[in-house]
């Protein structure tokens, strides 16, 4: 394990393990204080995912940066993908995609 971070909030705790099973790939475990898993999110490449999502992601990215790529798995449910990235004037933005290409909110 690389870091261990602990969230708290109003009400709820969740607890983040982040790993780093090879050079430069990253797998975040959150752990909610029920000791649910919640989604599972790891580092991956464009040329890794669906090319459907890979088209929304790069709709969605347009003219700005991409940062990071990642597989988001929530339990029960189908592979979605997550990146991050910056506008044109430099602000952070992510997306969720499902592998259709389809913009999701989780």
């Amino acid at each position: 394990m690389r870091r261990l971070t602990v969230w708290l909030s109003i009400g709820s705790l969740v607890i983040v393990a982040k790993t780093c099973p090879q050079p430069y790939r990253r797998r975040d475990f959150n752990v909610d204080i029920k000791g649910r898993l919640l989604p599972i999110e790891e580092a991956t490449t464009m040329d890794a995912i669906p090319t459907p999502a890979k088209a929304g992601i790069l709709k969605k990215v347009g003219d700005g940066k991409l940062r990071v790529v990642e597989t988001y798995l929530k339990t029960g449910q189908p592979m979605m993908y997550e990146a991050s990235y910056s506008d044109n004037k430099g602000k952070r933005h992510e997306v969720l995609v499902k592998a259709d290409g389809s913009e999701t909110k989780e």
